[in-house]
């Protein structure tokens, strides 16, 4: 049905994992906490390497779970932190490490990748100029539409490079690979961020059925002139803070 979907079972997989991977937190040393999954990090990168021939782990929680072990890491650094001055030298690791993610081969790119991402995740909250770029509201719109984006990228590409493919100026692949980008771009970005609005956006509230059914039964009664609903049970209102 979509090309991207597979990736759908392999957080499925992580989701069922991740009462066991949690017991890394259970480790009060911090030293010791994360030299361990860095330690799994890479020797589960070592193995997917090894087992990449087999199409059934090549698409399972095997072969990628070095890259949620890194957001472990990650999470464990900011949840612990004490002060992150902004530094100039995380900029510079991030300047050298961008053009790494294109350049590593499939071969190390799932052993380095996971640790390239971590240092590159670091930046953007610790560098003055990553900082600045990756909190900008463009970027953070973006990125929150990531994956419905990512989702239905391949099928709006599709669908509108029929009506696009043969605009093109001139003999020069590049030329025409930029007009393309500049005339379906906007197109991806306006379907698939209306997706975004429309149905993942809504349904990151755990209520929103219940909000939904209420929300027709008002517009019912406005409509035919009933009363306006009750309010919501405590078993439907959401947790306070």
């Amino acid at each position: 049905m979509n090309g991207v979907a597979w990736s759908l079972e392999i957080e499925i997989q992580f989701y069922l994992l991740v009462p066991i991977l949690a017991w890394l937190f259970a480790i009060a040393s911090p030293v010791v906490r994360r030299m361990l999954n860095m330690a799994l990090m890479l020797g589960i990168g070592l193995m997917g390497r090894m087992l990449y021939p087999i199409s059934q782990l090549r698409y399972s929680i095997v072969y990628y779970l070095a890259f949620f072990l890194a957001g472990f890491l990650i999470c464990d650094l900011y949840l612990t932190r004490r002060e992150w001055k902004p530094s100039l030298m995380w900029d510079g690791l991030a300047a050298c490490g961008w053009p790494l993610v294109w350049l590593l081969g499939n071969d190390t790119s799932h052993v380095l990748l996971p640790f390239l991402i971590v240092v590159l995740y670091l930046a953007a909250f610790r560098g003055r100029v990553c900082a600045a770029i990756f909190s900008h509201p463009w970027i953070t719109g973006v990125g929150g539409m990531c994956y419905s984006i990512y989702l239905f990228h391949f099928i709006v590409i599709a669908a509108a490079g029929h009506a696009t493919r043969s605009i093109h100026m001139g003999q020069s692949f590049w030329l025409y690979y930029f007009l393309q980008l500049v005339l379906i771009a906007p197109i991806v970005l306006g379907l698939c961020g209306t997706f975004f609005l429309l149905i993942e956006r809504p349904c990151m509230d755990r209520y929103w059925p219940q909000k939904l059914w209420r929300s027709v039964q008002a517009t019912a009664r406005r409509a035919f002139g009933g009363v306006p609903a009750p309010p919501l049970a405590s078993n439907e209102l959401p947790p306070k803070n």
